[in-house]
């Protein structure tokens, strides 16, 4: 599978390629995610993974900003997920995790 990517724009008018990692719909809060990186490193040498939310992926998409806690707390449950030593990225789908936990 080739990499998905698209352009961004920094705030200091930067354009900046990033690669998404992966999509998923969020049936118990009905939004859609997009985890992606710029491949930039932070400081403790690991690559930097950015999160949004988004209304659709067609061309010219809007992406906003994840601003409440449970969201950051259900997208970090995923990560952990997908770094698990078992985690088998064949069969995953975030559609199997229980995700309205962080939604209650």
């Amino acid at each position: 599978m080739d990499d998905m990517t698209f352009v961004t724009v920094t705030e200091d008018g930067r354009q900046v390629e990033c690669v998404v990692l992966f999509t998923f719909d969020c049936t118990a809060n009905g939004k859609h995610y997009l985890v992606y990186t710029d491949n930039t490193l932070d400081e403790a040498g690991g690559t930097k993974v950015y999160a949004s939310t988004y209304d659709n992926l067609d061309e010219g998409a809007t992406l906003h900003p994840i601003e409440a806690e449970n969201e950051w707390a259900m997208l970090e449950y995923i990560m952990a997920t997908l770094q698990d030593e078992n985690f088998d990225p064949e069969t995953f789908d975030p559609e199997d995790l229980d995700l309205s936990r962080f939604f209650d």
